[in-house]
């Protein structure tokens, strides 16, 4: 490390042994340059699979990266207050760092970028003489104890605040921070935590465990297909099936199938979603008819058992109207909605956006579980899911990826490449 580097990096420095550890160095002119190079400043967060697994939240600024330890990472739920601890400031080069620091090195252990991204600063000098209306630099801000800005990454979307709290200690070093999602388009309600290690990189789309063990003696290269066996045995089964569907094509399942897509087609966490599916079944609503002959207030009161907030009493109206309309049009057969398509499934997925809560996404959510029982949707695999693909170095072409597997398996490679983008 020469002598021009970064003043503000000398603890980072100071920590590390670069002839042990493949951490980044920089220099200031480096810093400076990197910043230069681009329009907007950058953030990223990465998972540390370190002494205690947690998230590293880091923003741009003055060259540098600032960081915070957040436990359980950023929630997109605005009800949810996350602790963020700062650590030492980082080089702008740590933003692409993923791989293994040694035991022994100061924060020994796995690392993966799990988002990375650009913001804009949205913190202003409201209250503040003289200076109302103009834009707070982020190191200004953050020593002040409060900073707002917008992500735009490939998961974190939309406005969040960090708010330092009161200082902890008598010698006022050890002060902690919160993390809260703004209330925008890109909240979601009650989302809970996923696990972080099947959480998958923005960058590679690796787990923790396949980023370790690749940092072990070199397996040579894996083969498509040995990548999607891999994917299909760490990422479980389709949503379908986690909601407690036994799909089959048969008016009850397919109906069940249609519950569980109105559900997911809010901005609502995953989790809940199907919490609240489980919920509605265990309530005998497992046909049209159930559904249409139980109360509005019975089906809040179920959705309100699956902390399914916010959208409760609209998904309930949506849902009443959907059996209704069901019943009414197919006979509460998806089957003859199929058969009206005539098999088309451009035709089929116009018909699913019939029922009210179900859009475009929702249709393909609908598609991509549907296609293990209808053969005529056969390949679907939705936006998401082939991004997924993309950060999994798997074919986007949606026909070059279903050759990979089975086609009664393709329901959970498009649920697994969903998972890969979370």
């Amino acid at each position: 490390m020469n002598a021009t580097a970064h003043p503000d990096l000398a603890e980072y420095r100071r920590r590390r042994r670069f002839d042990r550890t493949a951490e980044p160095g920089v220099s200031r002119a480096a810093g400076k340059n990197a910043a230069r190079s681009r329009s907007a400043p950058v953030f990223v967060v990465q998972v540390h699979d370190a002494r205690a697994l947690h998230f590293d939240f880091r923003l741009e600024a003055d060259g540098v990266l600032k960081s915070w330890a957040v436990p359980k990472g950023p929630s997109a739920d605005p009800q949810v207050k996350r602790l963020a601890t700062p650590t030492e400031d980082h080089p702008l080069e740590y933003r692409s760092f993923e791989g293994v620091i040694p035991a022994g090195e100061y924060g020994g252990g796995t690392v993966m970028v799990w988002d990375e991204g650009t913001f804009r600063n949205l913190t202003g000098a409201k209250g503040r003489p003289g200076r109302s209306g103009r834009e707070v630099p982020l190191a200004e801000a953050l020593a002040d104890g409060h900073a707002s800005f917008k992500l735009d990454g490939h998961k974190l979307h939309g406005a969040y605040a960090l708010t330092r709290m009161r200082q902890r200690g008598s010698d006022g070093t050890d002060r902690d921070w919160l993390l809260v999602k703004k209330s925008d388009r890109y909240a979601k309600a009650g989302e809970s935590d996923a696990d972080p290690r099947r959480l998958r990189s923005a960058r590679t789309g690796r787990t923790l465990g396949r980023i370790a063990s690749d940092a072990g003696p070199s397996r040579g290269g894996r083969s498509a297909q040995d990548r999607v066996a891999r994917l299909l045995e760490e990422s479980g089964e389709t949503y379908a099936h986690e909601a407690g569907i036994r799909l089959k094509d048969t008016p009850s399942p397919l109906y069940q199938l249609l519950v569980l897509t109105t559900l997911l087609s809010v901005r609502i966490g995953t989790p809940i979603a199907l919490a609240a599916a489980r919920e509605i079944y265990a309530a005998g609503w497992r046909t049209p008819r159930a559904m249409a002959a139980a109360s509005w207030q019975e089906v809040v009161d179920a959705l309100g058992r699956a902390h399914y907030k916010r959208y409760d009493e609209s998904t309930a109206t949506a849902l009443g109207e959907g059996a209704t309309l069901l019943l009414e049009r197919w006979h509460g057969d998806l089957r003859r909605l199929r058969e009206e398509a005539g098999g088309d499934p451009a035709r089929i997925r116009q018909l699913l956006r019939e029922f009210r809560r179900i859009g475009p996404v929702g249709a393909e959510i609908f598609c991509r579980e549907a296609q293990g029982v209808w053969p005529q949707l056969r390949p679907s695999f939705d936006r998401r899911a082939l991004d997924g693909a993309a950060l999994l170095r798997l074919p986007r072409d949606p026909r070059r990826l279903a050759a990979l597997v089975e086609p009664d398996r393709l329901p959970r490679l498009a649920a697994a490449l969903v998972r890969a983008t979370l």
